[in-house]
């Protein structure tokens, strides 16, 4: 077969699962339950105007490479990550994905396959997978951290990292920080987190939830695009880490920086955390009542602002969500390979009023498992 008959076979599948993607223009919808931008503060004037600030003062586009060239912003930027996360360094990509497949590429190539036993989070992200690549992983259960200990019991390697996010994206469960630590404590091994749905939510300040163990975390990864508002991705380190990265962490050195608009409405959204405990509130309140109009065979573990409801079949969340855009709602299903369990993934902020909920119920109760 030529290319384009391969293509054709692949897309087929895709079709007779059910499974084909499509892209959705989300401006023909009148509530919005997808977007990661929990805070609203991609529409926050203040937010919007330091992008227009910063794209007039230093032009629109990131120019070439930060090794080649580097303006002030974003020194400033890193260095308020850096200091928000109580870390020395951090260092700016260009997307959550990049940053978790370029650092983690770059970290694990220091170890041999028998030097080092990598422990993940079932759930965790497909950019962590693409950065671990083709090397022997040892999963552990979502969150679970008894499953974790009884891997780490069984590990015989001098060194030992465990990669797992804060917020899991498609469960919404929640990472236990502290048992965690407990368990670094009495195993020894590295942390790397994915803060990529927790930075702006969880935490003193919306700081994230790694950040009051910052001494014992190595790797400290978010995004910019989420409850920040803007564009990128970060990763915070200590000083000797961040040197190593800026030499051999590909996706930072050849990549072009991402561009001063988004800086400067990353530095604004950041700055203005710590004075948004009101909207925290808010958002956990949306989930409170959401969550009230549901059992517990339908949800999964979710204690955060991501609310998955589990459908019993793949049709059946195709037709919820093609019922609720019917409704001018917006929510999207996922389904395999994405997830074991097709649902709709409802994504909170602080603008949905509990209407919006009540009408987003409405239709999801006639479909849920």
């Amino acid at each position: 077969m030529n290319f384009e008959d391969r293509v054709g076979v692949k897309i087929a599948d895709k079709i007779a699962r059910n499974q084909l993607r499509i892209l959705e223009k989300k401006s023909d919808f009148d509530i919005d339950f997808s977007s990661n931008d929990y805070l609203c503060l991609a529409k926050n004037e203040k937010v919007i105007n330091s992008a227009c600030d910063f794209a007039k003062k230093y032009g629109t586009g990131g120019g070439s490479s930060r090794v080649l060239s580097s303006i002030d912003a974003y020194f400033e930027l890193e260095e308020l990550i850096a200091k928000c996360k109580n870390k020395e360094k951090a260092l700016l990509f260009s997307s959550g994905f990049m940053a978790n497949h370029a650092c983690l590429s770059a970290i694990l190539s220091l170890y041999s396959e028998n030097e080092i036993d990598i422990f993940s989070d079932k759930l965790n992200h497909a950019s962590i997978h693409s950065g671990i690549g083709n090397r022997h992983q040892i999963r552990y259960n979502n969150i679970d951290l008894n499953h974790l200990e009884l891997r780490l019991k069984q590990s015989t390697k001098k060194h030992k990292i465990v990669i797992t996010e804060g917020v899991f994206s498609m469960d919404g469960t929640i990472l236990d920080i502290d048992n965690l630590i407990a368990l670094k404590r009495k195993y020894g091994f590295m942390i790397y987190i994915d803060e990529a749905h927790s930075i702006g939510v969880f935490g003193e300040n919306g700081y994230g939830l790694s950040t009051k163990y910052a001494g014992e975390i190595e790797f400290s990864m978010g995004t910019l695009s989420k409850a920040i508002g803007s564009q990128g991705g970060y990763i915070a380190v200590n000083s000797k880490i961040s040197d190593y990265l800026l030499n051999f962490c590909q996706g930072f050195v050849y990549s072009t920086a991402i561009n001063p608009p988004a800086i400067g409405s990353a530095i604004c959204a950041i700055k203005l955390l710590p004075s948004l405990e009101n909207e925290r509130l808010k958002l956990f309140e949306n989930r409170n009542y959401l969550s009230g109009f549901f059992e517990k065979d339908v949800i999964t573990q979710s204690k955060s602002q991501i609310f998955p409801i589990l459908m019993p079949s793949e049709i059946d969340a195709i037709n919820c969500q093609k019922s609720l855009m019917e409704a001018g709602i917006f929510a999207p299903s996922i389904r395999p390979p994405t997830v074991q369990t097709s649902r709709i993934r409802v994504s909170l902020n602080v603008s949905h009023s509990k209407e919006d909920i009540d009408k987003l119920v409405k239709i999801l109760r006639l479909y849920a498992a």
